[in-house]
C-alpha cells in the first residue's frame, strides 16, 4: 500500500517530486523523441540537484528578455502584442538547444500596467524609449518611517489603503475604503464608500487589469506547454522574496532601509 503524501518523510517527498518532474503525469509530448529527450534532461538536472554525477554538465540559458531582440522585435512590442510574444519565445525555444526552458513570465502585460497607472517601474514607451530592451525600477520611499506600526499591526490593510494608492495612480480610490473589520452585523454603513465614483473607478481599473492579464497568461501558459511538448522541462515555477528585500526594495528604498537599520532596528525586525 502506498503512503499518503502527509505520511511521507521530507526525503521521500523530495524523491517523489523528482519522479513526477522526470515523468510528469498527463504530459503530452509531440513525439516519442521529445518524451525521451525530456526524461534525459530532467534526469540530468535531478542528478545535479541531488549532488550526483550526471552524464554531462547541464546547459542553462537564462537569457532574460533576449528572445525579443533575437526574434527581431523589442520589449515594447511583446508587452502589448501577445502573438509576437509567443512567436519570439517559440523561435528561441526551437533554435537553441538547452536542458531547460525559461518562459516569458517576466514580460509583463503592458496594458495592465497602463490601465492601473503603475508608478513603481518604467518600461519601453512608458518613461523609456520604445527600443529600450529592459524595464527599470523607480526606487522611492513608498512607506514612511512613521508607518512601520501600520504595516506591522495590519499588513493587508496597510497594503490596500496606503501602499497600493501610492504605486498605482488608478487605485487612489482605495484610500476611502474603510477597514474590512467594519463588516459586522447589518454593516449598512460599511457599504457606502464602495458607492463613491472614485472607489468604483479603482475597482474597474483592477478588473480591467485582471482581464488583460488573463489574455497574457493564456499565451505564457501556451508557450510553456509547447516547451514541455518539445521535450524541454521548465525551471521557474514561482518566485519568492526575502522579507528584508520587501522592506528595502519595495517599501523604504535603499537609503531608507539603511537608516532604519541604525535608527529603528527593532521595527525592521518586527516588520520582517
Amino acid at each position: 500500500m502506498t503512503k499518503e503524501w502527509a505520511e511521507l518523510s521530507p526525503a521521500e517527498k523530495r524523491e517523489e517530486r523528482f519522479k513526477r518532474w522526470i515523468s510528469p503525469p498527463g504530459a503530452n509530448f509531440a513525439t516519442p523523441q521529445a518524451a525521451k529527450a525530456y526524461k534525459e534532461r530532467t534526469t540530468r538536472l535531478a542528478r545535479v540537484f541531488q549532488l550526483k554525477e550526471p552524464d554531462r554538465v547541464p546547459v542553462f540559458l537564462p537569457a532574460g528578455l533576449f528572445a525579443a531582440s533575437y526574434a527581431g522585435t523589442n520589449l515594447h512590442t511583446i508587452m502589448y502584442d501577445y502573438a509576437e510574444l509567443r512567436r519570439a519565445w517559440l523561435k528561441f525555444l526551437n533554435e537553441f538547444e538547452a536542458d531547460t526552458f525559461f518562459g516569458p513570465g517576466l514580460v509583463p502585460p503592458g496594458r495592465a500596467l497602463d490601465v492601473t497607472d503603475y508608478k513603481l517601474y518604467r518600461w519601453p514607451g512608458h518613461g523609456l524609449g520604445k527600443n529600450v530592451l529592459s524595464y527599470q525600477a523607480v526606487e522611492g520611499e513608498y512607506m514612511k518611517a512613521s508607518e512601520y506600526d501600520d504595516l506591522i499591526n495590519d499588513p493587508s490593510d496597510f497594503w490596500l489603503r496606503i501602499y497600493l494608492p501610492r504605486i498605482f495612480g488608478a487605485f487612489e480610490g482605495f484610500r476611502k475604503i474603510p477597514s474590512l473589520m467594519g463588516f459586522q452585523e447589518i454593516a449598512t454603513m460599511a457599504f457606502i464608500p464602495f458607492g463613491f465614483p472614485d472607489v468604483q473607478a479603482s475597482f474597474q481599473a483592477l478588473l480591467e487589469a485582471g482581464r488583460e492579464s488573463m489574455k497574457w497568461l493564456a499565451v505564457v501558459t501556451e508557450v510553456g506547454a509547447a516547451a514541455t511538448a518539445a521535450g524541454y522541462p521548465g525551471m521557474a515555477g514561482g518566485l519568492a522574496k526575502a522579507p528584508f528585500d520587501t522592506l528595502g526594495d519595495t517599501l523604504r528604498g535603499t537609503q531608507g532601509i539603511m537608516m532604519d537599520m541604525f535608527h529603528r532596528p527593532d521595527k525592521v525586525q518586527a516588520a520582517m
